[in-house]
This record gives C-alpha cells, sequence and structure tokens, in this order.
C-alpha cells in the first residue's frame, strides 16, 4: 500500500503530534501554492484538506483509504462545489484534467517505486504548474541525537515511528532532488520544516509557544529540520 493507514489522522493536537507538522507544511508552502486547480495526494482525513481548500479555487483529492475519504467529505460537505474526493491509489489514478498544484505532504516515503509516480504526477500539471513535496529527513536534529545515543545505528535506518506509519524509507534532500530529476522535475525552492529536538511523544504536552518557537528557529536552520519541503516543475518549465 502507497499511502499512510486510515488511523493515521493527526486532526488535533490532543492526539498527534503530526497536527503541528501538518499545519507548518502549509505555513512554508502557502505563498508557493497557485491554487487555481489543486490536486491533494493524500488527505490526512479531512484536516490537510481544509487548510488548502482557504488557498484553492478547486480542489481534488485523492486517498487510498475509503474511511479517510467518508471523513473528509463530512468535513467538507459545505463545500461539495469545490471539492472533489477520489478513493484510488495514486499509481492508479487517471485524472481527466491538468493542475496547477500537485500536493503531497507527507507521503512520497511511503511509495515502494517513487520515480515513476512523481513522473506521472507531472504529467498531470498546467504549463507552469508546481508539485509541493513533504517528506521526513534523515538529517534532522533528532535523528542524529539518536544515533548519538544508540538507539539508532544510522540517520536513514527506520525506527518504530516510521515503522508505525509505514515508511518505506527516510529522504535526506540529496535524494528526494535525484528522484525529482530522474523524473523530469527540477527543484524551484527548498525549506526545511521544524526544528524537532525530541521525540512526538516528548513533546505533545508542549506550550504552543514553544512549538513555535522551535518552527521559527528551523526556518534558519532547514538542513536540521525535521522535515524537507521542496517545490518543483517540470524541468522544460
Amino acid at each position: 500500500m502507497s499511502q499512510a493507514t486510515p488511523k493515521y489522522a493527526p486532526e488535533s493536537p490532543e492526539n498527534d503530534f503530526d497536527y503541528w507538522l501538518v499545519r507548518f507544511n502549509m505555513e512554508v508552502s502557502q505563498d508557493l501554492i497557485l491554487g487555481t486547480n489543486v490536486l491533494e495526494l493524500g488527505c490526512f482525513a479531512g484536516f490537510s484538506t481544509s487548510l488548502l481548500l482557504a488557498r484553492s479555487q478547486k480542489l481534488t483529492v485523492v486517498d487510498l483509504s475509503q474511511e479517510n475519504i467518508d471523513l473528509t467529505r463530512r468535513k467538507m460537505a459545505d463545500h461539495s462545489d469545490r471539492v472533489t474526493l477520489i478513493c484510488s491509489a495514486w499509481e492508479k489514478f487517471e485524472p481527466r484534467e491538468t493542475f496547477s498544484d500537485a500536493v503531497m505532504w507527507r507521503g512520497l516515503e511511503h511509495v515502494v517505486d517513487p520515480v515513476p509516480l512523481l513522473r506521472r504526477i507531472g504529467s498531470w500539471l498546467s504549463p507552469g504548474g508546481r508539485l509541493h513535496i513533504v517528506v521526513p529527513n534523515a538529517q534532522s536534529l533528532h535523528r542524529r541525537v539518536g544515533v548519538a545515543m544508540g538507539m539508532m545505528s544510522d540517520v536513514h535506518e527506520l525506527n518504530a515511528r516510521d515503522h508505525e506509519v509505514g515508511h518505506q524509507r527516510v529522504y535526506d534532500r540529496a535524494l528526494l532532488t535525484r528522484h525529482l530529476a530522474d523524473a523530469g522535475l527540477r527543484v524551484h525552492r527548498w525549506d526545511g520544516v521544524y526544528l524537532k529536538p525530541l521525540s512526538n511523544g516528548q513533546m505533545q504536552k508542549w506550550d504552543e509557544s514553544l512549538i513555535r518557537a522551535f518552527f521559527k528557529v528551523g526556518r534558519e536552520l532547514p538542513d536540521y529540520c525535521a522535515e524537507i519541503y521542496i517545490c518543483a516543475t517540470k524541468a522544460t518549465d
């Protein structure tokens, strides 16, 4: 299965610290989202969809989980004229239109064979369209600390959290850039998302002001952030 399991739905900070990471994904990428006709690949049970809708004239959502699609449909009931929801594997999706933006926040690391999928996504973009990708960063501060403590042998090693949510690999910026290039895409801009000093569980009870302070400092130290954001375009654009 390419996408995360249906139980993964960080719609509130009480349920999962990833609630904050999804919000920060939006804050880092929002000025680069063109927003005319947006494709969201993976919907986090509607949480990320609600954030994207505020930046989109029209939004198409594709997710492998029928449960996630049903939850998102209920949350988007008042916006059914602007949101189309499709239950499908990304590799089997066949759009009838092109998109100004394709958004895959924290999904590519779940894909067994990412380059062919990236090539397909690139073919779905309108002229000048943009692909927005966020992936966990192997070189992040907290993974480096894990290696220093002997909890991991290498920053690219899949840890318990990675296995729990179905990760196939942990990207660094060089590997992600290479996969994009192999798919005929080039980096327009990249950034780091969130300087994460501890595990999700250890930060779960932090005050919002402290959480946002680490986000702000992370903008100055992108190579050490928990996640990598890349905005990519077709190499011919």
